[in-house]
């Protein structure tokens, strides 16, 4: 049984790992990064340029999301291949955000599922698998899992150390809260400071935004491959 501050070090150690894994290829890991959170503001800067029906923003949004998770995808695979040094090029990483894509939907329903009738009943439940599954969003990618095996291997795996987990998805969480709020508050600066319009401020913020989640997006990633190698580990090791 670990002590207080072994835990404590021991969740030290999994975001310094996972941090120093982002560092390595902090380049590449930024192109990918970037080029997802292009697809997604494209749609934004062009509703405020262009009039389009609602039904041609529901398309053009929903391709924006599909493309920006090609990237975001590839952007777990070549983070997985680095951290268990394996040869990784950009063009080998979208071939596997593309290829995953409809394993990767199907994953999300069925976890959005789990979690929405989970919280219909008691809330906690809902809570629970939202934390024990998130691996499951993952896995397809760097275990070649099906959605269903996904899932459950998730669970499986993070049951036992759900209070860890927790907690360092918690620090993610306001982590990517804290740099979300500083891109807004800057923006707000240079609405005071340069007197910009409405429209001035929105590109602000939202230019502000899209950089500080291109730059948090690949660290977050980055740990959360760290852990599952941990947890996937630490699974072996009790079959051994």
């Amino acid at each position: 049984m670990l002590s207080p501050s072994d835990k404590f070090k021991h969740l030290s150690s999994i975001l310094e790992s996972g941090f120093l894994l982002f560092r390595e290829k902090w380049l590449l890991c930024l192109f990918f990064s970037f080029s997802g959170i292009a697809c997604l503001a494209l749609p934004l800067v062009l509703k405020t340029e262009f009039y389009f029906p609602s039904t041609v923003n529901f398309g053009l949004s929903l391709i924006a999301i599909l493309c920006a998770q090609i990237f975001f995808g590839g952007l777990l695979f070549f983070l997985y291949a680095h951290h268990k040094h394996l040869s990784c090029s950009v063009k080998k990483a979208l071939s596997i955000g593309i290829k995953k894509l409809p394993i990767f939907i199907i994953t999300v329903f069925i976890y959005s599922l789990m979690i929405f009738i989970g919280t219909i009943a008691f809330v906690l439940p809902g809570l629970f698998l939202s934390i024990t599954c998130v691996f499951g969003l993952i896995l397809p990618y760097t275990d070649n899992y099906d959605p269903i095996l996904a899932l459950t291997t998730s669970f499986k795996w993070s049951k036992p150390h759900f209070f860890s987990i927790s907690l360092i998805l918690w620090v993610i969480g306001l982590f990517v809260l804290l740099s979300n709020l500083l891109g807004l508050s800057l923006g707000y600066l240079l609405f005071i400071g340069f007197q910009l319009n409405p429209a001035q401020l929105f590109f602000s913020n939202l230019t502000l935004i899209a950089i500080i989640n291109a730059l948090v997006i690949p660290i977050a990633y980055a740990i959360m491959i760290h852990l599952l190698s941990h947890l996937k580990n630490q699974e072996l090791r009790i079959k051994n």
